[in-house]
């Protein structure tokens, strides 16, 4: 029922408010393709959590002692006006053509980075969202985002084996580096029904929109090697500077 009211509110959306590219006005598009390949990228040639050189984003070896998340992946940067307008359209709108072309983004990330005999063997989860915020949006940006994602792809998407049960403050709110650890420490569950032992020999393609310290993936990452999953890669569409 939910997908269907979103369906009709963004038909009559695009009704009202014709569907064009935020940058160049193309028809059809809130971000065509063309303006993608316009997009300064984001270098991903440094560990996520000390910044020392490492290829393809991977966990440094230092580090990998003290966060569950192996490998975090990123298109551009936060700063990049066009990418605060498309974000927060989406963040706020339950359109799902942005939802389309964000995930578009994604998806030339893990192409880059992934042989396409492997997308058999990955899992793509959405970072989610607790009960009670959803119910009160109507709807999760990252499990829209996973859904296009996942048809573009092909790779499975698993929408509840994980589950947030702690109400935290939005990580956006909270502006000290270890506040943010502590917020979202704990925050995670596994759904337990829904392990084997073929699920958890997939990698785990973690998704969301926008990353500061990494503080949610690796929280996240944690409640999934503890559940017994083996690899963890966060994707993402854009990285915020790191906050003291």
């Amino acid at each position: 029922m939910l997908k269907k009211i979103r369906a009709i509110r963004s038909f009559f959306l695009d009704l009202l408010f014709p569907i064009t590219c935020f940058q160049c006005k193309k028809p059809g598009y809130y971000l065509c393709p063309q303006c993608v390949q316009k997009i300064e990228r984001y270098p991903n040639k440094n560990c996520p959590f000390c910044n020392v050189f490492s290829n393809a984003g991977k966990t440094c070896i230092k580090c990998k002692s003290n966060y569950a998340l192996d490998q975090l992946l990123v298109f551009t940067y936060y700063s990049n006006p066009l990418i605060k307008k498309v974000i927060h359209s989406f963040k706020y709108s339950s359109v799902h053509l942005l939802a389309r072309d964000s995930s578009q983004l994604l998806a030339k990330l893990i192409k880059e980075n992934f042989p396409q005999e492997e997308y058999s063997q990955s899992l793509i989860i959405p970072i989610p969202m607790h009960p009670k915020k959803q119910k009160r949006r109507g709807f999760n940006q990252t499990q829209l985002l996973g859904e296009s994602l996942s048809l573009i792809t092909k790779i499975p998407l698993a929408i509840n084996l994980l589950k947030k049960t702690k109400n935290t403050i939005p990580q956006m709110q909270v502006k000290n580096r270890n506040k943010r650890k502590d917020n979202i420490k704990k925050a995670f569950s596994v759904n337990q029904r829904k392990l084997s032992l073929r699920v958890l020999s997939k990698r785990i393609i973690l998704i969301d929109d926008v990353t500061t310290t990494g503080a949610t993936l690796n929280s996240c990452a944690q409640t999934l090697k503890q559940a017994g999953f083996q690899e963890i890669v966060g994707v993402v569409i854009a990285k915020q500077p790191k906050i003291i």
